[in-house]
């Protein structure tokens, strides 16, 4: 929940309002909500599949698919309401469209701000611990350094990404004013 609200303030460019004066750094919180979304690339990229699938699914087989997906109607429908099937199918397709307009921008975000770095010689690191799970240790054994580098050259990593997807403001509390 907390990670929640501040990529919500982060987003919104209130993180140095948000943090100031409660001890909290900005570039930490920057730097952890941007390693929070490289640990979850995965899941919106297998969510967003599901979602097309499921968006095909009850586009093409209009009101009969609704039975197919009766457990997500419940959500829909509130004590006392009274939709009709095409309305309950209505509200699902937009629900579903926005949750696809929604993780394909983040996935255009990230996917931005990753290949923004790959020409780094250590990028590498990223897609091995965020996306294959290896321990600093064994990326460190795999690559031949030690793994004080690997971690310092992830943290760097992550750094940059933060640092491109929130702006300044990540990296300095407040908009940088340059003269």
């Amino acid at each position: 929940m907390l990670t929640q609200q501040m990529d919500r303030y982060i987003e919104n460019g209130m993180l140095a309002q948000r943090t100031a004066g409660r001890g909290c750094d900005a570039e930490k919180a920057a730097m952890h909500s941007a390693e929070q979304r490289l640990r979850q690339l995965n899941i919106v990229k297998g969510r967003l599949e599901d979602s097309r699938w499921e968006y095909s699914e009850l586009r093409d087989k209009g009101i009969a698919a609704l039975k197919r997906h009766d457990a997500s109607m419940v959500s829909l429908i509130k004590t006392g309401m009274r939709l009709s099937p095409e309305e309950v199918h209505a509200v699902q397709l937009n629900m579903l469209r926005q949750r696809i307009s929604a993780d394909k921008y983040e996935l255009k975000k990230m996917n931005s701000a990753l290949r923004a770095l790959e020409t780094d010689p250590f990028f590498g690191i990223l897609k091995q611990y965020y996306e294959q799970n290896l321990s600093d240790t064994d990326i460190a054994e795999a690559m031949g350094y030690d793994r004080s580098t690997i971690a310092r050259h992830r943290r760097r990593l992550i750094k940059l990404i933060a640092f491109r997807l929130y702006g300044s403001s990540a990296a300095y509390g407040t908009e940088q004013q340059w003269s």
